[in-house]
């Protein structure tokens, strides 16, 4: 898996390690029953500043006993 990104853009898990995240189109688990195309890993990818936000978010939730899980935040840049 290479772990460039496009300008502006980061893995999501880099920024907060401790989130949860299911990329479905990754994997069998869809409504495709299969991997899609140029789904190429199982990896949350946005931008920096959502996934500041984002962080922000998990440390709120997180003082509840509660954490954030991100579904299907990577789109290929061809969709």
């Amino acid at each position: 898996m290479s772990t460039d990104s496009p300008d502006g853009f980061v893995y999501i898990n880099a920024v907060i390690p401790d989130i949860k995240f299911d990329i479905r189109y990754a994997g069998n688990k869809n409504l495709f029953g299969r991997t899609i195309k140029h789904y190429n890993a199982n990896v949350p990818i946005c931008t920096n500043e959502a996934a500041l936000a984002l962080k922000g978010a998990q440390e709120e939730f997180k003082k509840s006993g509660f954490c954030l899980v991100i579904y299907d935040a990577y789109r290929p840049l061809v969709a």
